[in-house]
């Protein structure tokens, strides 16, 4: 009987989902679990159902009124700007937003806590005599890719044409290598539990932000996570071989993200996590109620700064936002009730690199960090926002007429809440709240245009994957909008450059479509190309091309679409209506991969020689057709190819894996125990070969990969794991010199300390 009225409920909402009657007598045929019988009545029952739903739908389609299927709307949240006058006032507030049981996300609205003008950046002061008796050079050499130009982004290694600068974590800290030799002039430590360390190199000052992770039996004090600490340390290096530590900024919180302009002003996104409580801190009650603290030392976190000069040290110790004078924007019921947040507050810190006793100026977001844009006077901080199904659906019936909607289940949509902040040396204003639907890819999904305009790329999910774009205005209004991209396929990469975007979306060819922004309030698609693979970054070339480096794509034997080699174009859109691929190379087969896929910082462009310089793992098919992942050999490069308009070619392959006997013995070694069972890896078999080895073993080679390279004039350098190699452009395969690190980790306590 169970499985009866069970069955009869999935064919009512087959009816819901598609048109065609046999489709419905074939699967009702199928219900192999109840008699012969029970088959026949159910499609009786399915019958009148569906005449049933006839007449709803005709009702429909007379007054348009009964079945109205639109285009998924999210209503913006509404915000209640308010100045706390005390810290009473804040904590009671708190006590009213911040949940009393245990649960994983917060069901409430953000909250934006602006600080008050008292911790305003220092006004600038001038830069000590030192910095002006930097040598410098005038050698091109390479930078940090980044998105926009005057605004460097952090990187674990950095060259400013003299040193090289190169995070090492076999030796515990950054290398600095004289340019000239490879030859050590100094190892900055860095402690064990600092996770990802990067920094920045900006002439005399190498500033290093990374998050330190403590080991405490106390941080899940209060009410955020007090385990994680974000770092600031900037170094003096005037004099690489006499690098000193000279400030040390700790902020409560993991880092984000940063960004630091080529005026010495520097942004960090610092994220904290609420606890909700923590559930083992309401079983410590005894199941009594608990006692929960809002005092504000238990809901703002701190920041730690000390400043080094000379044998004078100057610590100070406060809270990122003053809850007196603080303005908070709190949302209304409706918004309370309509989104879901997951309980974090982001703390956006902002720091004049150039004064060494500058104040540290904060801004705070009770809401998540996501992805980030900063322009020149702008930061854009981005969170998940989650609409429940209740308040999502788009769907509804007339009144008194049943019909199909209010079966329809809808999971709910996801969204992105942007906030905008306005700053110069003196401040940081908070601007507007805008919601948009969808999620971005990555931070080249977003950017600001010349009037404060904000363009933002979305993946959106309903019934069919689709992009859309959006256009925010300078106050926070939606001006213009692109929906349903490409329905179906995947968002994969994206560039706006001045008025025109450029978009690359995939499901088994590539569009990359052209996208005009002249008018903000009316974007619209000028052109379309569809090519095989797909790019998952673009880079200008020039004027009229961009570069595209992603994959191949191949069809499997099963029918499917798979990614293949890595796939190099370069795209002419010099004719917008008709963009076109004016050359393309691909390397490798199925498995090959390159961090410059997914990490844009990676990709290094010398544009004098026009050579691309890309790290890549390279495997060769093996060419069987019940197995198209099989490899008969891989390897891994630096692969140095020439960009010419309307040609691509490979001018050379360099790698620091050395085929040495050690490595027969390696492949001897794997081999031994292997042939008993009945299974015997390929390699291992009678005519395999080292090349077949390492195709199913070449991550065991991995501290010897090229992870990353840099050049300096007419020198390249490649940077692994386990060393860094120097070549010359005009015979690239040979090292000059060649400087080697140690692999394992050692372990290096709290605080920094420089040898």
């Amino acid at each position: 009987m169970l499985c009866h009225e069970v069955g009869l409920i999935w064919y009512m909402f087959l009816v819901i989902k598609c048109d065609d009657f046999v489709t419905f007598f074939c699967v009702v045929r199928l219900r192999f679990c109840i008699p012969y019988f029970f088959l026949m009545r159910n499609i009786v029952y399915l019958l009148v159902f569906m005449l049933f739903m006839n007449s709803a739908l005709t009702v429909s389609a007379s007054d348009n009124t009964d079945l109205l299927l639109t285009e998924p709307t999210v209503e913006a949240p509404d915000f209640d700007a308010r100045t706390f006058a005390t810290c009473q006032e804040f904590e009671s507030t708190m006590e009213k937003i911040l949940p009393k049981q245990n649960n994983y996300y917060w069901r409430g609205g953000p909250v934006m806590l602006e600080q008050a003008p008292t911790d305003a950046v220092a006004a600038p002061a001038p830069i000590a005599a030192k910095s002006a008796q930097w040598a410098g050079t005038t050698t091109p050499h390479s930078e940090t890719n980044v998105q926009v130009a005057g605004i460097d982004e952090a990187d674990s290694v950095k060259t400013d044409g003299a040193y090289i600068y190169s995070y090492q974590a076999g030796e515990n800290g950054i290398v600095i290598l004289d340019a000239k030799n490879l030859n050590k002039v100094k190892t900055i430590k860095i402690p064990s539990n600092y996770s990802n360390p990067t920094f920045y190199v900006q002439k005399w000052k190498l500033i290093l932000t990374t998050t330190k992770y403590v080991n405490s039996s106390r941080y899940w004090m209060g009410w955020y996570d007090n385990s994680q600490k974000t770092i600031i340390a900037i170094y003096d290096i005037s004099t690489p071989a006499n690098a000193k530590l000279i400030r040390l900024t700790q902020v409560d919180g993991s880092l984000s993200d940063s960004r630091l302009e080529d005026n010495w002003l520097m942004t960090a996104v610092v994220s904290t996590s609420y606890w909700t409580p923590p559930y083992y801190r309401v079983m410590m009650e005894d199941g009594k109620t608990p006692n929960y603290n809002y005092a504000t030392r238990n809901l703002v976190p701190r920041i730690s700064d000390i400043i080094y000069n000379g044998s004078k040290r100057i610590a100070t110790n406060r809270a990122v936002a003053d809850c007196k004078g603080m303005t908070a924007l709190l949302p209304s019921e409706k918004t309370l009730g309509s989104y879901s947040f997951s309980p974090s507050l982001t703390s956006i810190i902002r720091l004049d690199t150039s004064v060494r006793d500058s104040r540290v100026g904060s801004s705070v977001v009770l809401s998540q960090a996501g992805q980030i844009h900063v322009s020149r006077d702008s930061i854009y901080l981005t969170s998940n926002l989650w609409t429940p199904y209740s308040t999502s659906t788009t769907a509804k019936c007339a009144p008194n007429t049943p019909c199909a909607a209010s079966l329809i289940w809808n999971p709910g949509t996801s969204n992105t809440l942007v906030h905008r902040f306005a700053f110069d040396r003196q401040s940081t204003k908070y601007v507007y709240s805008a919601l948009v639907p969808g999620n971005p890819l990555t931070q080249y999904s977003m950017d600001e245009d010349a009037n404060k305009n904000f363009r933002i790329i979305t993946s959106e999910w309903g019934d069919t994957q689709s992009t859309r774009l959006t256009v925010i205005g300078s106050t926070g209004t939606v001006v213009g909008k692109l929906a349903g991209i490409a329905p179906g396929e995947n968002f994969q990469s994206s560039r706006f450059i001045w008025d025109r975007l450029y978009l690359v979306t995939f499901e088994q060819i590539d569009p990359l479509f052209v996208v005009s922004l002249s008018n903000p309030a009316k974007p619209t698609i000028l052109g379309e190309l569809k090519i095989p693979g797909y790019s998952t970054y673009l880079h200008p070339y020039d004027a009229n091309r961009l570069i595209g480096v992603g994959y191949d794509t191949k069809t499997n034997q099963w029918w499917g679409t798979q990614n293949a080699g890595i796939k190099v174009d370069l795209y002419n859109v010099s004719d917008v209506k008709n963009p076109k691929q004016e050359a393309t190379l691909t390397l490798g087969d199925v498995g090959s991969s390159s961090d410059v896929l997914w990490n844009p910082r990676a990709f290094v462009y010398y544009k004098e020689k026009k050579l691309l310089l890309m790290p890549a793992t390279l495997m060769t098919s093996a060419g069987d057709p019940d197995n198209s992942y099989l490899a008969k050999s891989a390897f891994q490069w630096l692969v140095g190819l020439s960009l010419e308009p309307g040609r691509i070619t490979e001018k050379f392959r360099i790698s620091h894996i050395e085929k040495s006997e050690s490595m027969n013995t390696d492949w001897k070694n794997a081999c031994k125990n292997q042939g008993y069972g009945s299974w015997t890896p390929a390699y291992c078999k009678v005519w395999a070969t080292l090349e077949l080895y390492l195709a199913n073993n070449l991550w065991n080679y991995s501290s010897q990969f090229v992870n990353r390279v840099l050049y300096v004039g007419e020198s390249l350098y490649t940077i692994g794991e386990s060393r860094i190699q120097m070549q010359n452009f005009a015979s690239p395969t040979v090292p000059t010199a060649v400087q080697k690190f140690k692999v394992q980790s050692q372990n290096i306590g709290y605080p920094i300390a420089i040898d």
